[in-house]
């Protein structure tokens, strides 16, 4: 990994404890665009519900970069792989992620149906059982 002079402390979830790894990749977007990072440390503890890490520009720097910005990154957690996949969204605090209510063909009708959740993040959730591929 070339040495770019700057390191991003980052916060994640203790809930993606048991998945962040040194070596994964991910990237950062900054001034309008985005900049590959490795992650080259991880804390041992937990701080206030977040896993603490260190992560290294793998390639150009933002210009002007300041010590202190913040910037919002994503890391590469897994691979792609075929899933069911449904928007994160106001079912998963009324409900915890145990049913959604799936619309019928006619669309005039939705009944409530009990799901199993899977991997997460920010903007999605897996479903493993309860939805078929296409249901709404």
């Amino acid at each position: 990994m070339p040495d770019t002079g700057f390191t991003l402390k980052a916060e994640v979830d203790e809930y993606y404890l048991d998945r962040v790894r040194i070596g994964q990749t991910g990237d950062v977007e900054a001034q309008g665009k985005t900049y590959p990072l490795s992650v080259i440390r991880v804390d041992p503890e937990v701080k206030d519900r977040d896993l603490r890490g260190r992560d290294g520009l793998t390639g150009p720097q933002p210009p002007d970069l300041l010590p202190g910005q913040a910037f919002d990154g994503r890391l590469s957690l897994g691979g792609d792989q075929p899933a069911i996949v449904l928007p994160a969204g106001g079912f998963l605090e009324k409900s915890g992620g145990d049913y959604v209510f799936v619309v019928e063909p006619n669309g005039r009708h939705a009944d409530r149906r009990r799901i199993k959740i899977g991997r997460r993040n920010a903007d999605q959730v897996e479903v493993l059982a309860g939805l078929k591929p296409g249901e709404r």
